[in-house]
């Protein structure tokens, strides 16, 4: 998934997910403004389609922090490859 990221949601910013159990997962998804998440909408209902997701829910807010260790980027990207 993570190879087509940014021609299935071409204005996203930054994606993380995480595996919370072995059927559920936690996402996060950071776009320039509402409006450029808004257009990703058909996009992101697909996605989930394709993916048999049953249970969506989304909050929008402001980004107030962000962290990355320069250091594991890289490993992060290689570890999901």
């Amino acid at each position: 998934l993570h190879n087509n990221m940014k021609s299935i949601f071409p204005e996203m910013r930054l994606f993380l997910a995480m595996e919370a159990s072995e059927t559920a997962s936690v996402s996060i998804s950071v776009y320039d403004n509402k409006e450029a998440a808004d257009r990703q909408l058909e996009g992101r209902r697909k996605h989930m389609e394709d993916f048999n997701v049953s249970d969506a829910f989304f909050h929008e807010g402001k980004v107030l922090a962000f962290y990355a260790d320069n250091e594991q980027i890289d490993k992060l990207v290689k570890s999901v490859s």
